[in-house]
Order: C-alpha cells, then structure tokens, then sequence
C-alpha cells in the first residue's frame, strides 16, 4: 500500500552526524515519533526502457544506453538493471556538482580493490560517459557504494541511494525502522532515544536469526555490532530449548557457549547441551516434511526443542505457505499457526518489527473467516499498535488499521472488499504546504488543490482582437465589426456575484474600462467586481490577495485607474477599501491570474500565487474547470519550497529567460539562471567533426562536453552571428528534408532552442498524408526536450501523445503502445494518477486503437470531419482545499524565552503541532467528586460509596508507561495520594508517575520542565507534599531526582496540563506550555486525542510572540480577568487589561433615550459610543 505522512514532519535538525559520519539525535525521540525523512539521491527502476530513468542521465549515455546496458550485463558486478542505472546518474549529478562526489566518499564499502577492474573497463570502453573529474578510484568507490547502501524501492520496482541513510549504524537489535514510499524513506523511533544517542538499524534484516548467523554475516560485511545480543548481555532468543527440570515450564537458551533456564536459572550440564544440540540437528531435518498442522503440533510436543525455536518459527510459516496453495482452506488450521508465530516472535524478537504487523494483520483476517470478530478486532488492534512504532501513528497503513480495529469486518464477504478497495485507492497528500513542504513528496503526488477565489472568462475579446474599423473584409477573421449583440453582459451566474451597482451600470463601466490599459481585459475586469462583491460581505475577505506580489511598473497605472473608477462610479466600490487597496487587487489579477481553457477566461488562486518561480522547479500545475492543483514532480524534502515554472521558459535560452523574469520582477537562484549550469537550449556543434560532443555556453565560456575544448572570441562571435539568420532559413523549411540539409550546414547543435521551434513551426504544416513525417518529428522533437527539459514536463506528454497517434496510422500498433505509455508516465508525474487525462492514457495503454476509427472513436470524434470536437476532462478525485500547515520549525524553541514567529502567519494558518508529553485518564474521579464517605443517600448524586471493583486501576497503556514499584504499590499510593491536595486529581498522579520512568530511561527527559513555571503560592505545598512522597514510597521516587525537582514536577503537572476528552483525562504538552496568556490572544489550539496544534487567529509578524488565551476569559469583564490571573500569578499587557480599550464585557445603555449608542467603562470613565456623553459618579454607582 502507498504509505502517507500527515503528522507532525521533522527535517534532518533533529539529527547530526558526529565525529565518526554516524547520525545523531539532537533532541529526544519516543517510539512511533519520525526523525527525519531522504528523498533518494538516485532511483532506477529494474526495467529496461525506463523513461525517469533516462531523463536523469547524461545524453552521452541515452545515446549509447543499449551497449552500455549490454556491457553492464556481461559484468557480475554491474548486471543489475537498477544499480548500473544508478550509477550513470550519478555521474550525470557529479558532471553538474562534484561536491556530490566528496559526499558519497565517506560511505563505507567492503573489498573495494575488486571493483577497480569493471571501473578502468567503464572508463576505457565509454569514455564521453564518465565525468573527466573523476579517478578510477572514484569510479570503485560510487559502485562500492551503490552494491553496499543502496535500498529495494517497491513502489518503482527497483533501488536508491540514501546518502544520510547510508550512515546510520547497524545494531541487531536497532532503536529506528525505515519506511519506504516511492523514492522517499522515513526513519522512526522504535525504541526512547536520548539526546545525543546514535541512530541505528537492522541494517541486514536479522529477524529471528541465530547468534552465529548474525556473527558471520556481520563478518562478512566488516561490521561490529555492540547490542546486547552480538556483546553477550543478551541469550540466544532464536534457540530455545525445554528446561531440562521437570517441575519447570521455562526456556533454557545459549549464551556464550552456556545454557540457562529463563524461569529456574538452573544451568545445564554438558551433556545436557550435547542431547540438545542433537535434538536440534534431527529437527532441522524433521521439520522439511511437515504437512499439517496436527503433526507440527505433536512434533513441539515431543521435541525437546521449544516451540519458539527458530527451526519451529520457520516451519509455522512454511506451513502457512504450504496450506494457502490448497483449494479447501481450514482456517481454524490458520489461526492457530498465525497465533504460534506471535507468540514466538514476540519471545524471540525483543523490539518492534514489520513482521508483527503482518501476521497480527493475518490473524485478524484469519478470525473473521471463522466468526471471531471480537478475536479479529484485538488482533487490527495489536497490528495498528505495532504500525504507529514501526511507521509512526499518521501513516496510511495505520490508518488503515485503526480503520479496520474500530469497523471490523463481519464476514469474508466484507473482508476482500476493504483489502480490494485499498489496493484500489492511491493516497495523496493533499494537505496545502504553503510554500514549503513540511512532508517529504514523491514524484506524482498532489500535494494540495485549489477552487479560483474569483474567475470569469475573456468575453468576446477574442473577437474584437486586432479589429481595425476601416476593415471592409468580413473573412478576414478578426475584424468583423462587433454588433450590438456582442457587447459584453454578465451572464445569470455572473449576476449573483457582483454587485447591484455593478449590475446596473454594466454598459458604463466596459465603457470606462476599454479606455484604461490596466483593465482591458474582460476577465480582469469582472473578476475586479467579484472581488468588490466580497469585500462588500466580509471586509477580510481580501486579506490574504493584499499580500500577493504586484509589478512596481504597474502600481501608478492601477492608482491612477482605482482613482478614477471611485470618481465615475463611487457606488461600486466597497467603503472598506481605499484607493491603495483598489489599486492593489488590479495590479494582484494583472499579475497573478492563471489562464482557465475550460471556461475560455481565468481566475485567480490565491495560495497557488504564493508559490515561488523556479526554471528547474519541482512541481507542475494542472487545470481543470476552475480549479487548479500542484503535483510534485521532483522528489521534495521537508521545508523545501515548492517552486514552479511561473513563466513557462522551459525551453528559453538563459538571456530570453533573464529578460522574461526581469519584466516580471522575478528572481530565480536556479542553476540555469545563476549560470551555474550550462545553457543547454544553446546548442553548437564542436568544432572537432570528429567529436560528438556538444558546446553549450556556460557564464559565457563555450565548451564541449565531451573533449572538453573551449571556444575562442572569435568563434564564439561567428556562431552567435549565425543565429538570426539560421531562423528565417528555417521558417522557409516545407519539410524534414529540408530542415535537415539547413541544420547539417550549420554550426548549431539539432537540440539548440532555435531548431526546436522550427520542428513545432513545421508541425504546424502537417496534413492527413504525412504521418511518417509527423511521427518523425515527434521523435525529433522528444530527443530534444528530454535533453534541454531534465524534469518531468506536459509538453512532453503531448509529444508522446501526438507521436502514438501518428504510428496509429502508419500501422506501428506495438510503437503506439509504446508511445502511450510513456505519455501515461509523464502524465502520472506531472498531474497525478487520479487525473482524468492520466486514466485517458492508461486505457489507450491496455487497449490501443488499431485503426483510424478506432483511434476517432478512442479520442472522442463523431466523424472524421468533427472539427468542433474538444476533450474535456474532469478530475475524478473529490477537490478540497486544506489550510497550510507548519511544523515547530516555524517558531524558535529556546527553552528560556517565550516562543516567537520566526515566519509570518495569516488566520487560519496551523502553526505547530504537539503530541503530549505525558498523558493519563480522570479514572473513577468524576464519579467520586465531592464524595462524603458518612452519606448514606443512595440517590444524592455524587455521594454513593464506590465499590472494590470501581477502585482506580492502571490500563495496559499505562503499564507500559510506569516503573514496576508503581505498579506493585499502585493501591497505597492512591490512599496516599487522596487526602493530598495537590495530588487529588488522579491523572495528575498517574502522569507524575509517568514522569518518574521518563526520567529513570534518560535522566535529561525531563529537564524542559525544569524550565516551566509553577504557582509559587503552592510552592511548599508540593515541597511538603514531594518529601512525603520520598519518604513513604522511596522505590518509586528516582533516586536522581532532588525532592525540589519532584515538587517542581508536581506544580507543573498542576498548572500546566490540558484537557484531553476524548480520553477523559489530561495531558502535558511541553512547547503550548510555554506560550504566555493574552486576553486578546493571537493564537488558539485544538486537541485531538493526545495531540494539541496551534492555530493563528490574526495576522502574525516575524517575531511576535506567540499568545493564548489560557484562562479562557473570552467574555469576562476587566475585574475578573485580573483577579483570575493574579490567582495564576499571571500578568497580561494586551489592550484591554490595561484598559487602552472600553471593557466591552460591561455595557450599559446610554441615559438618552433616543441615542442608540453603547456605554462602556474605560479607566474609571463611562462614556458612550455613540454621543459620547459620560455617566456621572451617581450614574456610574447605580
């Protein structure tokens, strides 16, 4: 399944590479919590004709892929697809970056010396493919590299390098676990990670391995592992024996050559060892044979080997395999071997694993095909706990999971309908990120999706474009007088959103603006007045469209025209905007308007605005009616912008791109436009015919890319010479022939910008008889794009398009599947596979048309002559539009000062997320409020006496989650707990607790609520109350904890926690605990669960703190805000507690009568709103 994270995201702060090039943590981690997610660095397919792959690689090697595919496969070292393709991209990368080189050189390799020999024959027999920077050794190395570190990529049917991956260290029994989605890998916490504790993983997948197996793979790979298994503080759990008495059910298991019983500790002699070992050699053998369920069973009876050996745990699964392929299924059979490889595995494997999920998730299906639905919830259960540690709790798996524990299937009827429709559905992440990521992104993925805030089309504009109106000819097809009846005039739906003014002086207002360059536009002007249309009904409609970026050379033209539309038609202008703000949303349509084909105008997307110009960006916008969304078309890290081609110079030269973004005051830090990359849509031929290089200017200096040789002045002035000329020759081309002969004699390259658009000029020409030439210009066309264009691109999806249905015709059905295939992938990258047009594609895949009628048929035409015909395609996902959302990198975090913006919020705007630090529930406490244990009413209410079974219990979530002295002593320390009052709220006892284990698993856990405030008028209180504590319980009490911190930790718990109903209880969130009080807070928070986000209620600048109304003292007067905070000890300067502004809580009516004004007091004075009379001491008494 596609796994998706839409938690709280981390970037790679969270971890550092030490002294050694090992990973890190730089703050503590729990189980479930994801570090930090890497996007590959390169990923290939195992397929031959993969086209991502292609587009990643030099075009030296595109050229000669298939011999050098060919000499790949005759090398054992280089004869996987994947990994020999991953190694031409990464010469490609380090032809661009050798920086990137200097990166991978310190990832270990093992044997490195055997792969010099394939690296000197790679440079030999294919020297334009290898970077001239590098050095046979570097060669080695990169192999080395990907043999060592590369990882298995399922979603893409092949493997990535992960370079900070790549140094995580290896431990059997590890404290992370990675997960894959498409070409991006997570890491999270399986186990509590300290601060400044190395990152590690099961580098080599060593579930249930013996200790010798790990011993000589370890080996083998030249590693050293210092867990407790490989250091001997651990048994041998995969070899488990019967204990040798006869009075004890224990499991005896190997340590360093010795044997002892886990229950009796009773240590076995040699010759007990030696019977062992024996029955182990004969098991090995009799388990090959099993073919039922009944003779393993009699076997682990038998046996003095114990059922949760790893020769038993194999034959379990083996088994199931074996049962599966039969027709009749016994799934009582099933369920008993899905619950021994539980059991053993949670023996034999003492942290959490995928594999757990698997078979917890096939015992539950197992369970519902023989009627035990309750046993199948449990088991969803177990398996979405063990996904929210191995995946971290926001992954689609364990929502698919928690799906599944809280709606369990009835039936197996039920059953393979959920599991068909999860195979069915692709999950995106279509959380709005701003203009940054907070999530890694894959290729393909819609990351959010848009309606137009406002949009309206071009009108007859069209039309009228070019009209001369002494044009006589009525076939000249753009200057027919315009009639009466084609004036503009806003249709039914139009009406609705504008204004009646508007509506009434339509006529006028076209009038007035055909004679204003800024508003010349149909579009630009209806959609001015739907823009008025709100803000007339909500005055901060408009907020966010003030933000957007407006062109300075506009600014005095849209002034003058906002001044002059006020003058002329006063009536249509809301009275909430000045003339700046007219101005402003004029230059903002002007600016920032995207085209809408659908509706033959446009519309403007207000968040979509926001995203920032890249010429090498890494996503790619897609319309359809008036909505738009954004895909990623690049692997995107956490906190990367999302960048896209807000000019379309796809194919531009450097100086044409320059002066576009110059005229649209955009600055682009890309490599192409800083000069850091060659110009490659500037293409020559090398001077050296015998070379097949090509030069591209790179910060003016020409040079070839394959013998390296640079250009002189003079030769760098002949060839630009050339270049206009070259233009009108080949606009004169009727044909290929033609253009070919004009291309040969020329210095420029066939992939210069120039040729390129003499191909799309030629296209232009094309007629139903030259299908040969169309498709070969199609080809033509597509070898150039895939040079110049190193990312996914829809011009590229329209040449494919265009070439398959050319080979339609020529009768090349299988190159017209070939065709339509690539168009399929190229559409999936730039618009998502949900996109209608990508299903489009996918159909004419699987089912091609063979002949002209079925290719009509397949694209929608009626007839051969239906000129009118046009496709338009709907979007088959539901569209939404989520707010934005941010994670704490969004606001600083120094412990010792409040929590500040460090980037600018809008309302709505969600600005971090928490999980709680500790959490627990009320338990019986709501039923025991105000308790009087003399009360004999039954039916008082609140009083009835509570039973020995009502008695306050810890869940199994909180046995995990407290010290073994808690739990033995958990009785008194509730009595204990009772009759002290800062101690009488049970879910502050049981997290105070909770606080203990964290602080006895790292002891630095808990210093961020050192720096917490507390209540000091409680201050002996918790002091007397800690001492106690110590004093009457000393096991439960950390030693390394003073009675100040304990009593610190208790007044914290005290003023700090939040309420969490869904679990009827509390919690403590570490980072809102910090945010101070405002009575006119701009902040507010949400809870769901045990997690707490942080929402902005106002506009929010770099720098300001962060403020929440804690007391809840929305509607309260002036007086008792105070006297509440200074109950807290809590001081707040915002307007109104400082009475800059009327207490609004308070309000009178005004002693006149007839005056409809409001009183309210302001610093002792009562003075009316309206008339501004003030109340007289006697008037303010009564």
């Amino acid at each position: 399944m596609v796994l998706t994270i839409f938690a709280p995201t981390f970037s790679d702060a969270n971890v550092s590479q030490d002294t050694e090039g090992s990973i890190i943590a730089t703050t503590s981690f729990k189980p479930g919590q994801v570090l930090f997610y890497e996007a590959s660095l390169v990923s290939s397919s195992s397929r031959v004709n993969f086209q991502h792959d292609k587009i990643n690689m030099s075009d030296a090697v595109v050229e000669q892929f298939d011999d050098i595919i060919q000499f790949c496969a005759s090398n054992e070292l280089l004869n996987m697809m994947d990994l020999s393709k991953n190694l031409f991209q990464l010469f490609n990368l380090i032809m661009k970056d050798f920086d990137i080189m200097k990166q991978l050189q310190v990832l270990r390799i093992q044997n490195g010396e055997v792969y010099i020999i394939i690296a000197q024959e790679l440079q030999e027999n294919f020297p334009s493919i290898v970077p001239t920077s590098l050095t046979v050794d570097n060669i080695a190395h990169l192999i080395g590299v990907l043999h060592v570190h590369s990882h298995e990529l399922d979603d893409i049917h092949g493997t990535g390098l992960f370079p900070a991956i790549a140094r995580l260290r290896h431990k059997c029994i590890p404290n992370c676990n990675i997960t894959t989605d498409g070409d991006i890998i997570w890491v999270t916490a399986i186990a509590p990670i300290a601060f400044g504790e190395p990152i590690s993983l099961d580098l080599f997948d060593l579930y249930y391995t013996t200790a010798q197996e790990r011993l000589d793979l370890l080996t083998l790979e030249g590693i050293q592992c210092s867990c407790s298994w490989c250091s001997g503080g651990l048994p041998d759990l995969s070899r488990g024996f019967k204990c040798v008495q006869e009075s004890c059910c224990g499991i005896a298991h190997p340590n360093n050559e010795e044997f002892f019983c886990q229950s009796c500790n009773s240590k076995l002699s040699a010759t007990e060892i030696i019977r062992l070992l024996k029955a182990e050699e004969n098991l090995s053998e009799a388990v090959q044979g099993l073919i039922g369920v009944a003779e393993l069973l009699k076997l682990m009876n038998d046996s003095p080997v114990h059922r949760y050996h790893k020769l038993f745990y194999n034959a379990v699964t083996t088994l199931n395999e074996k049962l599966m392929e039969q027709e009749a299924m016994d799934y009582e059979e099933f369920a008993m071997l899905h619950h021994l490889a539980i059991k053993a595995a949670s023996h034999a494997v003492p942290y959490p694993h995928y594999r757990k999920i698997q078979h917890y998730d096939e015992l539950a299906q197992t369970l519902i095909s023989i009627g035990d639905i309750i046993g199948a919830k449990e088991a969803y259960a177990q398996a979405y706990a063990m996904s929210c540690i191995c995946s971290g709790s926001q992954s689609q798996q364990a929502s698919f999971l928690r799906q599944l524990a809280d709606t369990t299937p009835v039936n197996r009827q039920e059953l393979l309908a959920v599991y068909e429709r999860l195979q069915m559905v692709l999950c995106h992440s279509c959380h709005c990120k701003g203009v940054v990521a907070t999530t890694a992104l894959a290729p393909g993925q819609v990351i959010f999706q848009e309606n137009a805030l406002v949009y309206s089309n071009f009108g007859n504009m069209h039309a009228d474009d070019g009209h001369e109106s002494d044009c006589d000819d009525e076939d000249c097809g753009g200057c027919v007088e315009v009639s009466e009846d084609d004036k503009e005039v806003l249709d039914e739906e139009e009406i609705s959103h504008v204004s009646p003014a508007v509506a009434a002086n339509f006529d006028k207002l076209m009038e007035f603006c055909e004679n204003h360059d800024v508003l010349s536009m149909v579009d630009i002007r209806k959609n001015l007045f739907k823009c008025f249309f709100l803000a007339n009904k909500d005055a901060s409609a408009l907020n966010e469209v003030y933000q957007l970026k407006v062109i300075s050379e506009d600014v005095a033209a849209c002034m003058d025209t906002a001044i002059a539309l006020r003058s002329e038609f006063p009536a249509i202008i809301p009275p909430s905007m000045t003339d700046a703000n007219v101005a402003h949303i004029i230059g903002v349509l002007h600016n920032h308007s995207q085209a809408l084909e659908d509706i033959d105008g446009s519309g403007l997307f207000v968040h979509i605005s926001k995203l920032k110009h890249s010429s090498l960006p890494n996503c790619n916008l897609t319309v359809t009616g008036t909505t738009m969304w954004v895909t990623a078309i690049k692997p995107i890290s956490p906190l990367e912008p999302l960048t896209i081609d807000l000019m379309d110079v796809f194919y531009s030269a450097a100086n044409d791109r320059a002066e576009a973004l110059l005229t649209e005051e955009i600055e682009c830090t890309c490599g192409y436009c800083t000069g850091t990359f060659p110009d490659f849509a500037r293409a020559y031929k090398c001077k050296n015919r015998s070379c097949s290089g090509i030069v591209h200017p790179t910060k003016a200096v020409f040079a070839c890319t394959v013998c390296n040789v640079k250009w002189s002045a003079e030769e760098i002035a002949e060839a630009e010479v050339l270049e206009m000329p070259l233009v009108v020759q080949l606009d004169e081309a009727k044909s290929l022939e033609e253009y070919d002969e004009i291309i040969e004699a020329s210095p420029m390259h066939k992939y210069h910008h120039i040729c390129y658009m003499a191909l799309e000029n030629l296209s232009t020409t094309w007629s139903d008889e030259d299908d040969a030439e169309i498709a070969a210009v199609c080809k033509r066309m597509l070898n150039c794009i895939n040079y110049v264009v190193p990312y996914p691109h829809e011009e590229k999806t329209q040449h494919y398009d265009n070439l398959a249905q050319a080979l339609i015709s020529l009768g090349d059905i299988a190159g017209a599947t070939a065709a339509y295939q690539e168009a399929y992938k190229m559409s999936a990258l730039c618009s998502g596979l949900e996109y209608e047009k990508t299903n489009f594609y996918k159909r004419l895949v699987d089912n091609t048309p063979k002949t002209k009628e079925e290719w009509l048929s397949a694209y929608g035409f009626d007839n051969e002559d239906d000129e009118s015909f046009e496709i338009i395609l709907q979007l088959s996902m539901p569209l939404s539009f989520e707010a934005p959302i941010f994670t704490r990198a969004s606001v600083s975090q120094d412990t010792t000062k409040p929590i500040v913006a460090t980037a600018a919020f809008v309302p709505g705007q969600v600005i971090f997320q928490e999980e709680a630090f500790v959490s627990s529930s009320f338990g019986n406490m709501d039923m025991d409020e105000c308790h009087d244990a003399d009360c004999e009413d039954e039916d008082c209410g609140g009083c009835v006496e509570i039973d020995e079974e009502e008695l306050e219990e810890l869940d199994e979530d909180d046995l995990q989650a407290v010290s073994p002295a808690v739990v033995d002593n958990f009785d008194k320390l509730m009595q204990f707990c009772e009759p002290t009052e800062v101690l009488n709220m049970v879910d502050i006892r049981k997290n105070l607790f909770k606080c203990f284990h964290l602080f006895e698993a790292n002891t630095s856990t808990l210093n961020p609520l050192y720096a917490l405030s507390i209540n000091q008028d409680d201050a002996s209180a918790f002091l007397e109350t800690a001492v106690a504590l110590r004093k009457e319980f000393p096991s439960v009490v950390p030693s390394g904890m003073t009675d100040d911190n304990v009593a610190h930790i208790i007044g914290v718990l005290n003023k700090h926690c939040h309420a969490l109903e869904e679990i009827n209880g509390s919690g403590l969130f570490l980072y809102v605990s910090k945010l101070p009080h405002a009575c006119l807070p701009n902040c507010n928070i949400t809870v769901s669960g045990t997690s707490m986000w942080v929402t902005a209620i106002k506009p929010i600048a770099v720098g300001e703190p962060l403020s929440l109304d804690i007391l809840d003292l929305f509607y309260s007067p002036v007086s008792d805000r105070l006297e509440s905070m200074a109950e807290d000890g809590m001081v707040c300067t915002c307007a109104s507690c400082t009475e800059t502004i009327p207490d609004f809580a308070r309000a009178f009516k005004c002693k006149d009568t007839k005056c409809t004004g409001i009183v309210h007091p302001k610093k002792g004075v009562f003075a009316c709103t309206a008339c501004g009379k003030k109340f007289t001491p006697e008037q303010i008494s009564e």
